[in-house]
């Protein structure tokens, strides 16, 4: 009995690895089917991609001439707007692009919902105004608030809020934002008034007087902003100077802003006094992800913060 049962065992033990091995034959079947379907879906993608380049391409670029010597055009996102065409800095982005500044586009499209409170510093003709205004829709409690003091570019921001009128409400003040109220002079570029600063500048520029605000004055007292974007040419600190009870009372607030040494220095402002205020305030720094997500951030240590130029970065309490 002794030895019909190791024999007995012997034939159960070739059949469980006969078993194994047709369950490890199946296994690398699956595995290679696997590998052929992400080979052919890869495929698939890298096909996507160049169709949707090459449809891009077919499609732009994209600019109409109008009567009063605006131009329109038409974003890849739908969005239109009146530009002058004889910008050299954003206008011959958007008529071959149809976009400005993807990863701060893409930033906005991906965070914004329709409770948004968006405050636009330096809107320029409309572009992130209009987008995230876009973007929140008319549908929920969201709203924009856009401050511009170019007189040659404010008839422009509110001409591009009417002719996209299907958004959130925008609230538009032409006048600069800054550390209290007062009045300033505005240069503005001949060749491109996009780039008009509050600084004393030289060159072909045309100045006017404009009124200065502060955000905690002009903004609604009891007001919550989830979002502020702050584009003026290195005067960036007096915005925040102002802005100090509206940042205490918004804790959930996400500021985006342009970080540039040199027009920081135009304005009388080292990179050291721009991160003390940060400091004051609680916040600390990322780039903005070309993801356009917050969750792909990364911090960025002041004292590493100090040693860039130029980028546009992501501030919030942590």
């Amino acid at each position: 009995m002794g030895g019909l049962f190791d024999l007995r065992g012997c034939v159960m033990f070739k059949s469980k690895v006969h078993d194994d091995n047709e369950s490890l034959d199946v296994l690398q079947k699956q595995i290679q089917a696997l590998q052929a379907s992400i080979g052919t879906l890869t495929q698939t993608v890298d096909h996507l991609l160049n169709v949707a380049t090459e449809t891009r391409q077919l499609v732009g670029p994209f600019g109409t001439p109008m009567p009063d010597g605006s131009m329109l055009v038409q974003t890849i996102h739908g969005v239109k707007f009146l530009i002058d065409p004889n910008d050299r800095i954003m206008a011959p982005q958007l008529i071959i692009y149809r976009q400005w500044e993807a990863e701060m586009t893409r930033l906005f499209l991906h965070n914004l919902d329709p409770s948004t409170v968006f405050v636009d510093v330096g809107a320029n003709f409309g572009y992130f105004t209009v987008l995230g205004a876009n973007r929140i829709g008319a549908s929920g409690s969201g709203q924009v608030y856009a401050y511009e003091p170019n007189p040659r570019l404010v008839p422009l921001l509110r001409a591009n809020c009417e002719i996209n009128w299907s958004m959130a409400p925008v609230t538009i003040s032409d006048a600069a934002v800054g550390a209290g109220e007062g009045s300033a002079t505005i240069s503005v570029p001949l060749n491109g008034a996009a780039n008009a600063t509050l600084s004393d500048v030289g060159g072909d520029c045309a100045r006017h007087d404009v009124k200065v605000v502060s955000l905690d004055d002009s903004l609604p007292e009891d007001l919550k902003v989830d979002w502020l974007k702050i584009d003026v040419e290195g005067h960036e600190l007096g915005v925040l100077q102002g802005a100090r009870r509206v940042i205490a009372r918004s804790p959930d607030v996400r500021i985006v802003m342009e970080w540039s040494v040199n027009q920081m220095r135009d304005a009388g402002v080292s990179a050291d006094d721009m991160i003390a205020m940060f400091r004051e305030l609680g916040l600390v720094a990322a780039s903005v992800p070309d993801s356009g997500r917050i969750s792909d951030t990364e911090v960025i240590r002041f004292d590493r913060l100090g040693e860039i130029a130029y980028d546009n970065i992501l501030l919030w309490r942590p």
